[in-house]
């Protein structure tokens, strides 16, 4: 269960992070956190098993 609420935290951190500007002179990190935002949804939905929201 722990893992589950880590993981959602996790997910609810890229999907925020990846809305803010990029820092100056860092061009990528938001690009990772949004591809990581995308896909960490599906991942825990398939952990939450069939019916999840």
């Amino acid at each position: 269960m722990v893992a589950l609420v880590l993981q959602a935290a996790l997910t609810g951190y890229f999907v925020s992070s990846s809305l803010k500007p990029d820092p100056p002179g860092l061009p990528t990190p938001r690009a990772f956190q949004h591809a990581q935002g995308a896909a960490a949804p599906r991942w825990l939905r398939g952990r939450l098993g069939p019916g999840a929201p």
